[in-house]
This record gives structure tokens, C-alpha cells and sequence, in this order.
């Protein structure tokens, strides 16, 4: 709450959030560099001092603007091309397995109409929420399909953890067939979600977390986790993976403590589910353009202190020396 807004509200009380606090810094130190700051030999030092300062916050700056986040779940011999974001969501439609369209959960709105050249047929937004569940349905008089004909969707509260709710739409299709027009639901808790076979097509319809495609693909070939002997504590797991981009390919095992880098993307061994018997490995996925900066401010900040040190207080000591003899 406070590291990402421009204002904390205790209460009706307002106070400045970090955004308010480290803009305020950045001003102030580029004001002084820029009008108070002339360069002098004798405060080399301290001027690299405070430029290694406004590094880190522009650095800062970058990461809170670019900084990418989401994860990846592969079961064996998966091969994963996506990551999916924590937070971001989007209405999606897949013809036979591949996304053909998609629409960002901002950009949806009620008694909206998507009619697009990539399918054959109508759907109307009804509603739509970021955090809701399902209850039973009290009427049955529409021509409700799947989920809907026994549930409908309803706010639930909000968790403070953002990747906890879970997101849900309700949406009518029309110009399909007798037999597939009606009122949908997608729901992030189901494990079947709506489709329509059009002949030798399926297509499905989801409200989910959007999804990014990366640049080279992992493909898992084992994962491994060991317990502390007598419990059922987890005490390590890793991944073997295969990484292949264009007509390369090599592996690599991603551990809790060694991650993954390659091509600006940094994947974390995160955690495991358990799904049919299988296990699954999930890896956490992090694209920060800004990773370089703190290392450039705490290299300017050394060369600043080092010379600080070197002009004004060697000096000051040999002078203590020769007024000493």
C-alpha cells in the first residue's frame, strides 16, 4: 500500500506514499546537482556521492514502470512459451488449442459486443468481476449453459494478494447454433472452461491471466524435490529443463538458489502443485530492465567515496603530520 501509491490514506488522514516521497528526492537531488552542485576538484567526491544516489532512484523509476512478473507451470515434458502475469487478466478465445483472440480485462465493459472476422459467432458481456465466487443459481428460467445453469457469479471480498481472487465473466453467445446459443460463465476456479465444437472446431472461451510470450521455449525434463528424512517437509527441489531458442538448445537445472538468466528473463524455482499423480514445477518468471542500476550507483558510490577520502582527508592528515614535527 505504501511502496505503490502517491498517497496513503490512514483513515480520512492522507499522507504521501513512496511514489510522493522518492519523486520529491529525485527533484531535489537533480536540482542540486544542476544549480548547486559546480564542479570542483575538491567535491568530485561528494557530487559522484549524490549522482550515485539519483541513479538508484532513476533505476528505481525504470523498475516500477517495466518491471515484467508472472510464472510458468510446466508437468513433464511440457514445453513452455508464456509466462503468466500475477496480476494482469484477459478474455481470451482459442480455436483448437491456439489463442485467436484476446481482449484486456480494461478494455471489457458490460452489454459489449465482440463480434471479430476470427469467429463464427456473437458474444455479449454481460458482467464481469476481478474478485467474485460462485453461488448457487436461484433463476433457471434463461437459457443458461454448462456452469451457468447451476451457478452465477457474485463479488467476493477482495484479498490483499492480488494473485488469490479470482476473476469471473458472465457472456451470452448468439449466431452459433441452436444448441450452443445461450449464457456462459468463465470462472478462474473452474477446472472445464466453456466451448463450442463448430464442427471440426473447438473454441474456448476464458477470462484468465494474460499471458506473455517469451523469445525461446523451456521444456521440463524431470523434477525433483527431497523431503528431511522421516517428514513430509520439503527440504529442496530443482528442475531440469531444456532451453531451446531457434536451432539451439541446452540444458540447464534451475534450483531455489540458482536461478535461470538468458535473454533479460530470470527464472526462480518458485514452488510445486500436485495435479493427477503428476508433479508440476512452477517457476517464477522476472524481466527487469532496470536490474543494472543499483550495481552502476554502488560502483559510482565507492569511486565517489574513494575519491573523497583521497582528496580531502590524506591531505588533512599530512598536515596534521607536518604541524605535529
Amino acid at each position: 500500500l505504501f511502496f505503490g501509491s502517491f498517497l496513503l490514506w490512514i483513515g480520512p488522514v492522507p499522507l504521501p506514499g513512496a511514489y510522493s516521497i522518492l519523486s520529491l528526492i529525485t527533484v531535489s537531488l537533480i536540482a542540486k546537482l544542476a544549480l548547486k552542485s559546480p564542479f570542483r576538484k575538491q567535491k568530485s567526491g561528494t557530487i559522484l556521492t549524490h549522482l550515485s544516489v539519483l541513479i538508484l532512484l532513476l533505476g528505481g523509476l525504470l523498475t516500477a514502470l517495466c518491471r515484467e512478473e508472472g510464472y510458468m507451470v510446466l508437468g513433464p515434458n511440457d514445453v513452455g512459451q508464456d509466462v503468466t502475469d500475477y496480476h494482469a487478466r484477459e478474455f481470451s478465445i482459442k480455436k483448437n488449442g491456439t489463442t485467436i483472440l484476446t481482449i484486456p480485462y480494461g478494455k471489457l465493459y458490460e452489454k459489449m459486443v465482440i463480434h471479430d472476422n476470427s469467429i463464427p459467432f456473437i458474444i455479449g458481456v454481460e458482467n464481469f468481476c476481478d474478485h467474485c465466487k460462485l453461488q448457487p443459481r436461484k433463476n433457471k428460467q434463461q437459457n443458461f449453459k454448462g456452469t451457468a445453469s447451476k451457478a452465477e457469479l457474485v463479488l467476493a471480498p477482495r484479498s490483499e494478494e492480488d494473485e488469490k481472487n479470482r476473476a469471473g465473466m458472465t457472456f451470452s453467445v448468439s449466431d452459433a447454433s441452436h444448441d450452443l446459443n445461450g449464457t456462459y460463465i468463465s470462472y478462474e476456479g473452474q477446472k472445464q472452461q466453456p466451448t463450442l465444437a463448430l464442427g471440426k472446431d473447438h473454441y474456448e472461451i476464458t477470462l484468465r491471466h494474460s499471458k506473455r510470450a517469451i523469445p525461446f521455449s523451456l521444456r521440463l525434463v524431470r523434477f525433483e524435490k527431497a523431503d528431511h528424512p522421516g517428514t513430509d517437509i520439503v527440504r529442496s527441489y530443482h528442475s531440469d529443463v531444456i532451453v531451446k531458442e531457434s536451432s539451439l538448445e541446452w540444458p540447464v537445472t534451475i534450483e531455489m538458489n540458482q536461478p535461470l538468466r538468458h535473454g533479460g528473463y530470470t527464472f526462480y524455482q518458485s514452488s510445486f502443485v500436485e495435479e493427477n499423480g503428476k508433479q508440476m514445477t512452477v517457476l517464477a518468471v522476472v524481466r527487469n530492465v532496470g536490474a543494472l542500476f543499483p550495481y552502476i550507483a554502488i560502483a559510482v558510490l565507492c569511486l565517489g567515496l574513494l575519491i573523497h577520502i583521497i582528496i580531502t582527508v590524506m591531505p588533512a592528515r599530512y598536515r596534521s603530520k607536518d604541524s605535529v614535527q
